[in-house]
């Protein structure tokens, strides 16, 4: 699993503890001797699933900020750094889970357009809800940083892999005519899948993509994790231990410091403008 983390092509972030309510887990697969049977054969799925989300407005703050602690212990130890993006389980949260995250340090949020707050009201006036919510939340915590996904790379859920695959390169291309990074959403399923044909199609469908947007030598794309996005958002500079590279980057027009904090130890470095810096840890 680490092979990826190691060579520097796999950056994992953080998603969901359970994906589900425990609790709802637990009675559903005590209710019956089948739903027991399946259980204990690792099948997750179990009626009403699909809404008994992880961070449901009825569960408990506090059970929710335990799991949430345990989880970055486990995800440190796991990947030898602490989480620095989020992307919460089945779009479903609310304000006091940002307010959570922000207090272990976790302030790059993914997909805010896409979030589902259940909190909020329903149908046209839900979504005008919805906008305006955004809108202040991003004026009014500055200190977080939420990236957008505006290329899409799903396969798996539609009869012609081609077309999807020139959409997400006309969407990438538009992004980055505007001046945007183009963040590209790809599931899991689109490449790890019972059938065959699925795999396949995933797998042929990233490499279009990728051998397209890499066809100009001479204009090759930058590669970024969405930590290296947010931080180029925010101050103009960026650094990322990616394997055993230290990249740091600098995109704006002067010279700046870059303090790099990991594991106890501090690092400040100068870059000159327009310029990356690429050193062994």
């Amino acid at each position: 699993m680490n092979l990826g983390v190691d060579l520097g092509v796999w950056y994992p972030e953080f998603h969901a503890t359970w994906h589900f309510d425990p609790a709802m887990r637990l009675e559903a697969a005590l209710s019956t001797d089948f739903a027991l049977k399946m259980t204990k054969a690792g099948v997750a799925l179990f009626p009403g699933s699909e809404k008994a989300w992880e961070l449901g407005p009825w569960r408990l703050t506090a059970d929710l900020n335990s799991e949430l602690l345990h989880s970055l212990e486990v995800f440190a130890k796991a990947f030898g750094r602490p989480v620095g993006s989020v992307i919460a389980p089945d779009y479903t949260w609310d304000d006091r889970i940002e307010t959570m995250w922000q207090a272990q340090g976790i302030r790059t949020i993914q997909a805010k357009k896409e979030q589902r707050d259940p909190t909020l009201l329903s149908g046209k006036a839900g979504r005008i809800q919805k906008f305006l919510k955004r809108k202040v939340d991003r004026l009014v915590h500055r200190q977080r940083q939420y990236l957008e996904r505006n290329c899409r790379l799903e396969p798996v859920q539609a009869p012609n892999v081609d077309t999807v695959v020139q959409q997400c390169l006309a969407d990438t291309r538009n992004a980055w005519k505007k001046g945007y990074p183009a963040i590209v959403e790809t599931h899991r399923v689109n490449f790890a899948h019972s059938d065959p044909q699925v795999v396949q199609q995933g797998q042929q469908a990233i490499q279009n993509y990728l051998l397209s947007i890499c066809e100009n030598p001479e204009n090759l794309p930058v590669f970024l994790v969405d930590t290296e996005i947010a931080q180029l958002q925010s101050s103009g500079v960026s650094w990322v231990l990616r394997g055993n590279q230290l990249i740091l980057r600098n995109a704006t027009h002067s010279r700046r410091l870059i303090t790099v904090s990991l594991c106890q130890e501090h690092r400040v470095y100068a870059i000159a403008s327009n310029s990356v810096i690429i050193a062994k840890w």
